[in-house]
């Protein structure tokens, strides 16, 4: 069985503009909602 796609992710981190540039740089991920809960 090989992985053809991905739905989704969601992370909960103490810095998000510091993840999301991570992310973009090594995955080539595209944001697709940007939230501010701040739930714990």
């Amino acid at each position: 069985m090989s992985i053809k796609g991905l739905n989704h992710l969601l992370f909960s981190v103490t810095d998000l503009d510091q993840s999301i540039a991570f992310y973009k740089h090594v995955f080539d991920a595209k944001l697709l909602v940007k939230g501010n809960n701040n739930s714990n």
